[in-house]
């Protein structure tokens, strides 16, 4: 896969969305595409983002667990006072350690009440505790790692035989699919045309993302093409080489009122993401696997619409070994990707 920063061409792009996280874990969303630009928030972020807990934070919660179990077994100790008031009627000394270790409880429990208060400036007000956002990409080829993180177990490659049973128009979905095939071109598309983009950045404490692209159809030798749809896309895990080359081209593609709303949001302009943000692009031509649980069939592959929008036919090319060499009638497989089965994108 190429480094150079690419876009997919406005043929192409049916899908533009905006993702803010910010340290509350509040997720919010900007599309455009097809349908009318909209705003909207959801309740989990990206499989990408995971929490990460301050130090100082994370000792206070530690202190505090520590006195709270101490405050339990000083509640016990009163039950005592029977077991201490019968070993000294039978003159049995092991009475006094039940006092020892009471008053031993009592100091250890002030000398960690001190130590609440020392920890506490270091932890900052309540709203510097909180766990913040970390961000975790995925390199080319690391499916297990992606999987992990999407929250699949082990899924073994699913059979052409078995990807055929699952275009009929009865079929349900039972289990996750995994797919190893190529990016196969639309009439429309050349070898090496960007299909999706996917950019990353971290400013302070809120994580931006910026996707743009459009549905793309993958093929493997001897089973159906399937067709991987952007619906659900803020929940989609891309893994391949993301670098810090920047937005580049940006001007091909026109943000409008989403560069407004990146200020307001999150104070982050498209300026930030052209410095400093991290991409990686998918190509038609790219080798890519496909792991999801989420999937419909699709009678005739060239009469398929995704989203409102229909899809442009795929090039029909018979030379051996070819991806693609059906004739448009072939059935086919759409994976779509929502937060309780995120689709898994893997560049090869």
């Amino acid at each position: 896969m190429s480094s150079t920063p690419t876009w997919p061409t406005p043929e192409a792009l049916d899908h533009l969305e905006l993702t803010l996280v910010d340290q509350d874990r509040r997720v919010t969303l900007a599309r455009a595409g097809a349908a009318p630009a909209r705003e909207g928030s959801i309740d989990t972020p990206p499989p990408q983002i995971t929490e990460r807990h301050r130090g100082a934070a994370l000792l206070l919660q530690g202190i505090k667990a520590v006195i709270r179990v101490m405050v339990k077994v000083l509640y016990l100790f009163p039950v005592l006072l029977v077991a201490k008031l019968v070993l000294l009627l039978m003159d049995n000394p092991a009475g006094d350690m039940i006092t020892v270790a009471f008053v031993g409880l009592v100091v250890v429990f002030f000398l960690v009440f001190a130590l609440l208060f020392l920890v506490y400036p270091l932890a900052g007000p309540p709203s510097r505790r909180k766990p913040v956002p970390r961000l975790a990409l995925f390199e080319a080829g690391d499916l297990d790692g992606a999987a992990q993180r999407a929250g699949y177990d082990r899924v073994a490659s699913t059979s052409p035989h078995r990807l055929a049973e699952l275009c009929e128009p009865d079929a349900v979905e039972q289990e996750p699919v995994r797919l190893a095939g190529r990016v196969v071109p639309t009439a429309q598309q050349d070898a090496g045309d960007a299909v999706l983009r996917d950019c990353w950045l971290m400013k302070g404490d809120v994580v931006m993302r910026m996707m743009a692209g459009g549905s793309f159809t993958v093929c493997a030798e001897g089973a159906p093409p399937v067709v991987v749809s952007l619906e659900g896309a803020v929940h989609l895990v891309l893994a391949g080489t993301f670098s810090t080359s920047g937005l580049g081209q940006l001007d091909t593609l026109d943000l409008g009122q989403h560069e407004a709303w990146l200020r307001k949001q999150a104070e982050m302009s498209v300026v930030d993401l052209a410095a400093s943000a991290r991409c990686c692009s998918l190509r038609v031509g790219d080798e890519v696997e496909l792991l999801g649980g989420r999937y419909s069939p699709i009678a005739r592959i060239n009469d398929h619409s995704t989203r409102g929008r229909r899809l442009a036919p795929l090039q029909r090319d018979r030379a051996e070994g070819s991806p693609y060499r059906g004739d448009g009638t072939t059935p086919g497989l759409e994976l779509r990707s929502d937060e309780g089965a995120p689709l898994v994108v893997v560049v090869r």
